[in-house]
């Protein structure tokens, strides 16, 4: 993502998108042209995108905002589900919106079986691979907050035990769970429930912006809805 600080008294605020072809012979094709709009700031705003409000990432019909293997995720009944057969085939599903810095997230999540997650604060690695923040999400792990990648060591940051694990176990395939993501500055919260399962305040040396992206393993099914982002001010 690029960002420019245009010093000048008075920016353009409005103005027309425009195709460019240069003179003499040329030929040029564009296809995919997408557009997100953003409320315009008020004032005392931090930013165009800060305002308060959730958001959601994820049309419900398809996946024209999100990149990776088509062959493991699509969208199905209004959901999107991730489907993995070997010991090789994990993979994440990168929301193509761009890089995020503090920010909440929600969504609703139910393994049907394997091991899943979300990434946050990510770097895009190969083959649709990440590396950064993650919000565990399977039996016995769920709502554990690492920070992993093939481009990095790994770290244990929260471990979540007791009751909450337990009734994660025992709630099944066919339960919706409700997730949430709070990375604000170095303070990083998860929710599971309607419960705040980890509150971590990791080093000034942390990442600090990066990519969100859903995460499935090897021999999973999972499935996502209600993908919702709103953007924050940072707490430190």
């Amino acid at each position: 993502m690029l960002e420019v600080d245009d010093n000048g008294e008075n920016p353009p605020s409005t103005g027309l998108i425009a195709l460019k072809v240069t003179s003499g012979p040329a030929t040029v094709e564009f296809k995919n042209i997408r557009i997100k709009r953003f409320r315009a700031a008020q004032q005392g705003e931090a930013s165009p995108t800060v305002n308060g409000k959730y958001e959601s990432i994820f049309n419900g019909r398809d996946l024209s905002e999100w990149l990776g293997n088509q062959a493991v995720w699509s969208v199905k009944d209004g959901v999107i589900r991730a489907e993995t057969t070997g010991r090789k085939t994990g993979t994440c599903l990168f929301w193509a919106g761009g890089e995020l810095a503090d920010f909440e997230l929600r969504f609703r999540v139910r393994v049907l079986r394997g091991n899943s997650g979300v990434f946050y604060r990510a770097k895009q690695l190969n083959a649709f691979a990440a590396g950064g923040y993650q919000f565990d999400i399977a039996n016995t792990i769920a709502g554990n907050l690492i920070e992993v990648g093939e481009d990095r060591r790994r770290r244990d940051l929260c471990r979540v035990t007791g009751n909450v694990q337990r009734n994660f176990d025992i709630a099944g395939p066919e339960v919706w769970h409700e997730a949430a993501v709070l990375a604000s500055g170095s303070t990083l919260v998860h929710t599971l429930d309607g419960t705040a399962l980890c509150t971590v305040h990791d080093l000034p040396t942390s990442p600090r912006r990066g990519f969100v992206a859903l995460e499935a393993t090897a021999f999973t099914t999972v499935e996502f809805k209600d993908i919702q982002l709103r953007l924050i001010k940072p707490a430190d």
